[in-house]
């Protein structure tokens, strides 16, 4: 962290302890949805099954101030039924998930490196993929 501004480097040092306690108190990491669980049933169009089972591959997990968490919303989508046959692992959908203050994260991995999951950050949420449980 840089804290420029100050007359010392102990006020700069004090400062940046301030604004971490501060983090510390007013954000948390919530675990919105466990990787492989089925958050919701997409339609299939002329399948042997009239939905199929739809989550994430990995676990779903947001930074979010403690004051946004019981206003959370989460949404899965759909573009239509989907196409028979759908296997298992295929990308289906997006999780939309909205809270004020939200900044997507996934377990496990560094959001800002390469990583196997699409990832949309969107204006006050952001979207996931989820696949065919």
């Amino acid at each position: 962290m840089v804290i420029q501004g100050f007359d010392s480097k102990r006020s700069r040092s004090d400062e940046a302890i301030e604004l971490w306690l501060w983090a510390f108190r007013n954000f948390d990491d919530y675990k919105i949805a466990k990787g492989g669980m089925a958050l919701a049933n997409a339609p299939v169009w002329l399948g042997q099954q009239g939905t199929v089972p739809v989550g994430p591959r990995e676990d779903v997990v947001l930074t979010l101030p403690r004051s946004a968490r019981h206003q959370l919303k989460a949404t899965a989508v759909f573009d239509g039924p989907l196409a028979a046959p759908v296997a298992a692992g295929q990308v289906v959908g997006k999780l939309r998930l909205e809270a004020p203050g939200v900044i997507p994260r996934l377990s496990n991995h560094d959001r800002w490196a390469q990583s196997r999951e699409p990832m949309e950050v969107m204006c006050q949420g952001c979207s996931m993929s989820l696949f065919q449980a």
